[in-house]
C-alpha cells in the first residue's frame, strides 16, 4: 500500500478515532498557546504557516501546514475531529466501527483523482444556490472572490460562476487525495483568498469569522469540476454528543428509516430555532 497520512483537524482536546495513519493536527495553536491535544500535530510548528488566522479561516490553517510542512507520503487528507468519512451514512453511538480506514482509502486512489464528502443540498440563495443570475452578481461569496479570480486564474471564472447554479456541493472542506494533487490546490486555493483578504483589508473590511472557510468550499468543488477529476465520495459520519437533542431525534429516524428524508429539514429548524449548546 502506498503511504498515507489523514489529518484529524481539531481546536480542542479530543480523540483520535482513526487507525494508525491518522493525525491530530491542532489547529489555532497560536491563538491558543494554552491549550494541550495530546499527540497532536501543531498548525504552526513550521515557520511558514497561518495559525494565528485560524478565526477567518477554520480548518484551511490546517490543510496549509500540510501543504507547507508535509513531505515524502504518497496520499494525505484532511477531515475534522467531529466529521470523519465513513463506510455507510449512520447515526451511531459507536462511530469507530464506521470509520474509513486509510487503507481503504489508498485503494480507492488507485482508481480515484480524489476523494470528497457525499454531495448535499445547498437549500436555497443563503447557502448559495440560484436561478437569478442577477441575484448572484450580489451574493458576497462570489462578489468578494471573482476579483482575485480574474486576475490570477480567468480561465476559472465561468466554472466558479457555474457553481451557483449547481443545488448540491461537498461541504467541510473535507478531502483525500495524492500529496501532489494537494499541492496543487492549495496553491490555487491560497492564491485567492490571500489576495481576496488583502483586497478586503485594503478598502477597510474585516474579514468575517470563519469567513475564508466558508468560501472555500465553494473553491474546492469548482476547481475538482474545472480540472475533471474522477471523484469517490463517502457519507461523512459526525461524532455527536449522545446525550443532546439532535443525536437522539437523528437516531430515531434512522430507525425508522428516514433520516436521509427528514433529517436535513430538520437541522435547518434545530439550527434556527434551538441554541447550538442544545442541538
Amino acid at each position: 500500500m502506498k503511504s498515507i497520512n489523514i489529518f484529524v483537524a481539531s481546536h480542542k482536546p479530543t480523540l483520535n478515532r482513526g487507525d494508525q495513519n491518522f493525525k491530530l493536527l491542532q489547529v489555532g495553536a497560536s491563538l491558543h498557546p494554552d491549550v494541550h491535544i495530546e499527540d497532536a500535530i501543531k498548525d504552526n510548528e513550521n515557520k511558514d504557516n497561518i495559525s494565528s488566522k485560524n478565526n477567518i479561516y477554520c480548518e484551511l490553517t490546517g490543510l496549509y501546514y500540510i501543504w507547507k510542512s508535509i513531505e515524502n507520503v504518497d496520499y494525505v487528507g484532511l477531515c475534522h475531529y467531529r466529521r470523519y468519512f465513513a463506510k455507510k451514512d449512520i447515526v451511531t453511538k459507536h462511530p469507530e466501527k464506521y470509520i474509513l480506514s486509510s487503507e481503504q482509502m489508498a485503494n480507492d486512489l488507485q482508481d480515484y483523482d480524489i476523494i470528497l464528502p457525499v454531495k448535499c443540498r445547498k437549500n436555497g440563495t443563503n447557502k448559495g444556490f440560484f436561478t437569478n443570475p442577477v441575484d448572484v452578481q450580489q451574493f458576497c461569496t462570489y462578489r468578494n472572490i471573482i476579483p482575485a479570480i480574474k486576475d490570477l486564474y480567468p480561465d476559472y471564472v465561468d466554472s466558479y460562476y457555474e457553481e451557483f447554479f449547481r443545488n448540491e456541493m461537498s461541504y467541510g472542506n473535507m478531502m483525500v487525495c495524492s500529496k501532489t494533487l494537494c499541492n496543487d490546490y492549495c496553491k490555487f486555493l491560497f492564491d485567492i483568498l490571500f489576495n481576496s483578504e488583502k483586497r478586503w483589508l485594503n478598502s477597510g473590511i474585516d474579514v468575517a469569522p470563519r469567513e475564508m472557510g466558508y468560501i472555500s468550499e465553494y473553491l474546492l468543488n469548482t476547481w475538482v469540476r474545472k480540472n475533471k477529476l474522477k471523484v469517490k465520495y463517502y457519507p461523512v459520519i459526525f461524532i455527536a454528543d449522545v446525550n443532546k437533542l439532535g443525536f437522539k431525534v437523528h437516531n430515531i429516524l434512522q430507525k425508522l428509516g428516514l433520516n436521509n428524508i427528514i433529517g436535513p429539514y430538520l437541522d435547518i429548524i434545530y439550527r434556527k430555532y434551538i441554541t447550538h449548546k442544545d442541538y
